[in-house]
């Protein structure tokens, strides 16, 4: 039975590995067109000009 060990650890060591480049792939995959136009509208935003504040706050030394 001691025998089987190393094959398990084998088995358990590439099970690893593949759940970890099965995550990697997963994480990595191109998005979709919906997710990427929201991306790019959200990011958009850092190319507008500073929008007036709310009323009743003013600009703190934090705000830049």
């Amino acid at each position: 039975m001691l025998i089987y060990l190393p094959l398990f650890v084998l088995f358990l060591a590439t099970s690893y590995r593949f759940l970890i480049v099965a995550v990697a792939y997963w994480v990595s995959r191109p998005e979709s067109e919906v997710d990427l136009s929201r991306f790019e509208r959200a990011m958009s935003v850092l190319d507008r000009p500073r929008l007036r504040l709310p009323a009743g706050r003013e600009k703190s030394e934090h705000d830049d």
